[in-house]
């Protein structure tokens, strides 16, 4: 590797880890003079200032001495608002420990220097290690990804629900229209194919049968923990302006619980 590259490498490294960078030490570890070292930092300076993903750039730390990267205030989450953020998503309890706590140090790691990193994870400490998920115990990551994805594409899905423990496993081929949280359990609303939505209106078993004034069906609302196995499918279907799904409005109208 270049010399250059590799010092340069190094130095964004530990800028990224929190570090201060003194041109004068990092002179003499890197046997060069302090105008190869400037360049260096002119560089990661430029790099910061022209990528516009990356919301940090490059100060000089009077107090230590050295050069360290700094939040842009202007765009980027504020300690408060990441705290605050954490401190919901540990009071949830709706993930699996094993999905929450990455979640919450990827979180801490990509909008924080190091320094203002160690802060936050003590002000959490005590909640992150007593973090105990819900009952269920799901991991949700995967299922609400695809779902969500399925949603977008307007794509149908085929599934195994269990309405609750003494119901009977039924199996639907769905159209997708919203994935909602609230209350501990994330909710996955979707129409029925026609052909069961003829089938189920005779047999008045689901929240689908409901019909609103112009005659179309609600949504059939489904616990994604009580999704035993779904599969997305290839077959489409089609949604108009005028039909789209408002998950606000939905909200409104429907009371969400245990069923």
């Amino acid at each position: 590797m270049d010399k250059k590259v590799g010092r340069i490498l190094n130095l964004y490294s530990r800028l990224m880890d929190g570090e201060a960078i003194n041109k004068k030490k990092e002179a003499n570890r890197f046997d060069v003079n302090e105008r190869t070292i400037q360049s260096d930092i002119d560089d990661i300076r430029t790099y910061f200032a022209n990528d516009l993903d990356v919301n940090k750039h490059l100060v000089y730390d009077r107090g230590k001495k050295g050069y360290v990267l700094q939040q842009k205030t202007s765009n980027g989450l504020r300690q408060s608002e990441i705290f605050m953020i954490c401190k919901v998503l540990l009071g949830s309890r709706v993930l699996a420990k094993e999905e929450m706590l990455p979640i919450i140090d990827k979180l801490l790691r990509c909008c924080f220097s190091r320094d203002e990193q160690k802060k936050v994870e003590a002000m959490i400490a005590n909640e992150r290690f007593h973090y105990q998920e819900q009952e269920s115990g799901i991991q949700y990551k995967s299922i609400v990804w695809e779902i969500a994805e399925a949603t977008y594409e307007h794509r149908m899905i085929w599934i195994e629900y269990q309405k609750d423990e003494i119901s009977d496993v039924i199996m639907r081929v769905i159209q997708p229209v919203g994935i909602l949280y609230s209350e501990g359990y994330f909710y996955l609303t979707a129409y029925m194919s026609m052909e069961q939505e003829k089938i189920q209106s005779q047999r008045m078993e689901e929240v689908a049968v409901t019909r609103e004034e112009d005659g179309r069906l609600f949504p059939a609302v489904y616990r994604l923990e009580r999704i035993l196995k779904y599969k997305i499918l290839d077959e489409h279907f089609h949604v108009s302006y005028g039909e789209r799904f408002e998950e606000g409005e939905f909200r409104k109208r429907f009371r969400f619980g245990e069923g």
